[in-house]
């Protein structure tokens, strides 16, 4: 049976392909297109549409590094160094590499694991999945990265639920440039990038690494990028498959970058931070980026509905505007979309649009630590008069100069992935998430937000002074109701963290004020208030004058 699916999936495309959707299966590997596909079989006559709502953020970094010439004829290859893209406009995948040396830059340091106690686990044996994609392309070093691939290593001691100690760590930038008959970036979009870590189980089979190949002018062929996308990593014979986190366990990963990244940074980690620091200008602004926090569980919602029973108005809003469903033939059902976050307000207007047809209870819930920057276009406040872009802009050692700005995290199924929307009417910071009502065990699903964001930053946002901040955060059902939620505040380092916990589904609003606080002015002594007395030594006499007197050390009250 044909199935149609609209992949808008992670940064690259990639699409769920073979995981199975037994109840026995890791929730990383649940293949919701699969029960789907199998409940509403097109060969049966039903005709039916439906929508995945997925992170799947582990399956992001399974794209192959590549430079690809746009404006260049079907035939011509992907480069191999930047002088090759020479006068070209480019879109390029860059897998980075581990740093091979103190001075390397846009690499991987390293990656830790952190288990419940605070003890720090350093990796071993890293290994490069594929072998020989170390270095699929060479850089201009200050301006782009090497292009590699996703690597494997190992932490003593620190087993996953398949009972082995292998993760995957990728980190994928994405961008889109044109260069100059140097081979140097002459104007180029903001870049992005994906970074994930992801328990793995190595299995031996009949499979080989995944390939990028040129369809069209600018296409990549997405069935060569998909290849066994059940895996994470993929080797001759080897599929690393996704399996869960152990239980109480945190990572960090470091990362050593050049790249003009616009600040702000998104995420699915439980306690997560990020910090940035600056590591010199040799060959352009270079610093160092750390994440850290724990894997969050989120929960992946479907939707399906009798063709029939839709009106051109869903039509119009589920798929897009003015799409020609004269075509459709028995065997193109089921029609499916796939639906992530990284799309921002898409994904979240499609959750709203899909919510009549929307399974209520998660159908899975994969633990998920990925961590995503964006691009100034991807930013959810872009009027031109917005605090949020203007306060950016003005803020020294952000955006252009590769800082940390803001970081958020919630295990939301849906979000806006920019950050909170300035609203003027109550002078706030609004947040909007969306997710199933239920958990996959059907309990009511508990959402979390956190926002890290600079205190310089914030305070431009508001109009703050360098008095004491005093923060509220709301939460905010659909309907306008106030829902009771646990909500935290703390500052250290330069920043501002906020929390909020324990709010309910399926579209929340998250709202954050920041005010500051009078103090307290000091009460005037008046005149009246105080006395007046004697105190002698010896010979010597002494008047004290004060609201409480007392005679200093060795007098006394004169009688």
């Amino acid at each position: 049976m044909k199935i149609k699916r609209l992949a808008v999936i992670a940064i690259f495309g990639t699409l769920l392909a073979t995981p199975s959707f037994a109840a026995s299966v890791p929730d990383e590997q649940f293949d919701s297109f699969g029960l789907l596909t199998q409940k509403y079989s097109g060969s049966s006559g039903a005709k039916y549409i439906g929508a995945v709502f997925t992170d799947s953020g582990y399956r992001a970094i399974e794209t192959p590094s590549y430079l690809n010439i746009e404006d260049a004829p079907v035939g011509t290859p992907f480069c191999t160094s930047m002088m090759e893209c020479k006068n070209h406009s480019i879109s390029m995948v860059a897998n980075l590499g581990f740093c091979h040396t103190a001075t390397e830059m846009n690499c991987i340091e390293t990656v830790l694991a952190i288990d419940p106690s605070g003890k720090k686990i350093p990796f071993v044996n890293q290994k490069y999945f594929p072998a020989d994609q170390e270095t699929v392309f060479k850089s201009n070093a200050s301006q782009v990265p090497n292009g590699s691939t996703t690597s494997v290593v190992q932490f003593p001691g620190v087993l996953n639920s398949a009972g082995t100690n292998d993760y995957a760590v990728g980190v994928a930038v994405n961008q889109r440039f044109t260069t100059d008959s140097n081979g140097n970036l002459s104007t180029f979009y903001d870049p992005n990038f994906i970074a994930s870590i992801s328990p793995v189980q190595l299995v031996k089979g009949m499979y080989k690494p995944r390939v990028a190949e040129k369809i069209s002018q600018q296409g990549i062929n997405g069935e060569a990028l998909s290849r066994h996308s059940e895996c994470v990593v993929l080797e001759v014979g080897v599929c690393g498959l996704p399996v869960s986190f152990p239980e109480g366990y945190s990572f960090s990963l470091f990362l050593r970058l050049n790249l003009s990244l616009y600040g702000w940074l998104h995420g699915r980690l439980t306690d997560g931070i990020a910090s940035s620091s600056y590591l010199g200008n040799v060959n352009g602004l270079n610093y160092l980026v750390a994440i850290s926090g724990k894997p969050s569980a989120v929960p992946e919602a479907v939707a399906a509905v009798p063709f029939e029973q839709v009106s051109a108005d869903f039509i119009d809003k589920a798929l897009y505007k003015g799409f020609d469903v004269k075509g459709f033939k028995p065997e193109d059902f089921p029609f499916l979309m796939t639906y992530a976050p990284v799309r921002g307000t898409y994904t979240y207007n499609g959750f709203l649009t899909w919510s009549p047809y929307l399974n209520q209870t998660a159908v899975a819930m994969p633990k998920v630590w990925s961590v995503r920057a964006i691009q100034k276009d991807q930013m959810g406040d872009v009027s031109a008069d917005s605090p949020i872009l203007r306060c950016i802009a003005g803020a020294a050692f952000s955006g252009k100069n590769g800082g940390i700005v803001g970081f958020l995290n919630t295990n939301a199924t849906s979000y806006l992935s920019g950050p909170p929307t300035y609203n003027p009417s109550d002078q706030s910071l609004d947040y909007k998430v969306a997710a199933p009502h239920y958990a996959k065990d059907g309990s009511e699903f508990q959402g979390i937000y956190t926002l890290q964001i600079r205190q310089d930053v914030a305070k431009c946002i508001f109009g703050l002074t360098d008095a004491p901040v005093k923060a509220t955060v709301s939460v905010t059902s659909l309907d306008g109701q106030q829902q009771a939620v646990t909500t935290s505040m703390s500052e250290r380092d330069g920043f501002y963290y906020f929390q909020a916990s324990g709010f309910h589904f399926s579209a929340p609003t998250i709202k954050l004020k920041l005010v500051n606080t009078a103090v307290p002015a000091k009460t005037p002594t008046t005149v009246s208030a105080l006395r007046a007395i004697k105190c002698v030594k010896g010979k010597l006499i002494k008047k004290v004058v004060a609201v409480n007197p007392k005679c200093p050390s060795g007098y006394h009250l004169a009688s």
